[in-house]
């Protein structure tokens, strides 16, 4: 027996519009670099959910005839005008895909989710236009949203120069940061949509500071037409303080080092090559009796450390091939070795827990730099350029008082590396969302409510998800308090599901809920809490409740977050 379900006035202005602008006073931390460039939010795009009545392929389908009706209909359901095609989508199998109740349990239901970009006339338009669609396991389609159509568009062929335009964002970028060593990344040409659905062909890139111990970083849209700034939105993402270990830090630079496989590096020996390791940090090569020299930096397919305080780690070790191993150990006997080590690590950690949300073979997540041992003190910080962005970290030291360890540890690291999941999945859209889903992330791969723990020494903690905040926030509220709703709404959600299925099942369960909505790009913290309902549904009738929707909502009600509401409590 299915129940009906209602949304509030509250909650739909909120998912087709966006959150309210936040723009108010940066934190410490921020004041220092570029407190009067705004952090990126959902306000400028116009959502429309368009009528899915009647779309379906057949009764039953598997996965690959899902993705073939995806694929299929998607583009003739979304009603794009004259001019206007879809990109290639990226497309992501979440739930059980089976007939078997016990498989099923502690899964979401099954669904495809597709996220297709936006043309016109071959002109990729910038992040956020986008079509978004939700199909069930029946092949019925759930839910197909439209965002950031432009009503009209000024040019598709460039009068400014892309070296041009990228002169023009480094101008601004000293005027406004007050400093001459900016570095313009790789300009790509786009339609950027305004907040009046104005469509304008620009010049799409980051400038950003070459001093990585003072971070400064602006995101521009500059236009192709008449070279004016169209767009400029702050791209240095900062959390705070910790430590792990190679020897890595296990936990924190507080607590004991650990000795981890150093999986997904490249190993080099004259003659044959590279290898790359495997989970287990095991790699292998042609073998034969003779001696051979085995060479190792902390370098891989995903995550590439540059030591920023000097020489980078390298081991070379001899070997025997024929029954012999060649043992390879970072020993890391110094905080700015460990930071090497521990931010090698924890890189490929945070990326094999995101891997479900991560489109296989994307390159801007190919050999990531990770800059580690900055000059400075009590950050670190993602720079999401389009087309090579960073992560970074800085040494212990003091700052405004405050005595901080060496920020390429476990918990710091994986949280920049959600704001990259967040830049991969349809770009950045809202500040407060990417760093509530940077601490959720962080949270959920570590199994503890703290956001960088022993911050500001041993026994202390940076954010702590089980601290409730409540939403909504006054303008000028800084974008970590932002997350920090979201983050204890993940938590939360993950307490109450506990309850019932066991903590190992309500992490599993929780991350799935929380990545299928992270997939949809949302465009705020109430959007991502409302695609967290939509991730749960079951039956492909957004008006009957999903199977967990009690506890979804009473983790949403609990930081005053809005939510769909039932008429009557959901069936046993």
């Amino acid at each position: 027996m299915s129940v009906r379900l209602v949304w509030s006035l509250t909650a739909v202005s909120l998912l087709l519009f966006g959150a309210a602008r936040v723009e108010g006073q940066p934190s410490r931390s921020q004041q220092t670099y570029l407190s009067a460039v705004p952090f990126p939010d959902g306000q400028r795009l116009r959502i429309e959910m368009l009528d899915t009545a009647g779309l379906r392929s057949r009764e039953s389908v598997m996965p690959s005839e899902v993705r073939a009706f995806a694929s299929a209909r998607i583009a003739a359901a979304s009603g794009l005008p004259a001019g206007f095609s879809l990109g290639a989508g990226t497309q992501s199998v979440f739930g059980a895909w089976t007939a078997n109740e016990a498989e099923r349990s502690h899964s979401i239901p099954a669904k495809l989710i597709a996220l297709f970009p936006i043309r016109y006339r071959n002109v990729p338009l910038a992040k956020g236009s986008d079509v978004l669609s939700v199909v069930a396991a029946d092949g019925r389609l759930l839910t197909l949203r439209r965002r950031g159509l432009p009503r009209a568009v000024d040019a598709v062929e460039p009068r400014v120069t892309a070296t041009a335009g990228r002169e023009t964002g480094l101008a601004d970028f000293g005027r406004i940061a007050g400093r001459g060593d900016g570095a313009a990344g790789e300009a790509e040409l786009q339609i950027w949509v305004d907040t009046d659905q104005g469509g304008h062909l620009a010049w799409h890139f980051v400038v950003a500071s070459r001093t990585l111990s003072r971070p400064a970083a602006i995101e521009y849209y500059v236009s192709a037409v008449n070279g004016a700034v169209l767009s400029r939105e702050n791209a240095v993402y900062p959390t705070y303080r910790g430590r792990t270990t190679g020897t890595v830090w296990s936990a924190s630079p507080f607590r004991p080092v650990t000795s981890v496989n150093l999986s997904s590096m490249r190993v080099t020996t004259p003659g044959l090559g590279t290898a790359i390791t495997d989970g287990q940090g095991k790699f292998t090569f042609p073998g034969s009796w003779a001696p051979r020299l085995f060479s190792a930096r902390l370098s891989g397919p995903f995550a590439v450390v540059s030591n920023q305080a000097g020489a980078l780690s390298t081991v070379s070790r001899a070997g025997f091939g024929f029954g012999t191993t060649t043992a390879i150990h970072f020993a890391a006997a110094t905080d700015q070795a460990r930071a090497q080590t521990s931010g090698f690590h924890w890189t490929n950690f945070a990326r094999t827990f995101a891997q479900s949300i991560i489109v296989p073979g994307e390159p801007r997540l190919a050999n990531l730099p990770v800059n580690v041992n900055i000059s400075g003190a009590c950050n670190a910080f993602w720079i999401p350029d389009p087309v090579h962005p960073t992560s970074n970290y800085f040494l212990a030291g003091n700052r405004e008082g405050n005595e901080c360890p060496n920020m390429a540890y476990a918990d710091v690291v994986m949280h920049e590396f959600g704001h990259g999941v967040d830049q991969m999945n349809g770009g950045i859209i809202d500040g407060g969302y990417s760093e509530g889903f940077g601490d959720a992330l962080s949270q959920l791969a570590s199994r503890q409510s703290c956001a960088a723990r022993e911050f500001f020494g041993p026994q202390t903690c940076l954010r702590d998800a089980a601290i409730v905040v409540f939403w909504p926030f006054p303008p000028g509220t800084n974008v970590h308090r932002i997350g920090h709703a979201y983050s204890g709404f993940v938590w939360d959600l993950v307490m109450r599901l506990s309850f019932s299925m066991g903590l190992d099942n309500a992490f599993v369960l929780a991350r799935q809920l929380i990545f299928a909505a992270a997939k949809m790009n949302p465009s705020s913290v109430p959007d991502a809490v409302q695609l967290s309902f939509l991730a749960d549904d079951d039956d492909g009738n957004q008006f009957t409740c999903s199977p967990h929707f009690r506890l979804l909502a009473a983790a949403a009600d609990s930081h005053g977050l809005p939510r769909p509401t039932c008429v009557a409590p959901p069936q046993p």
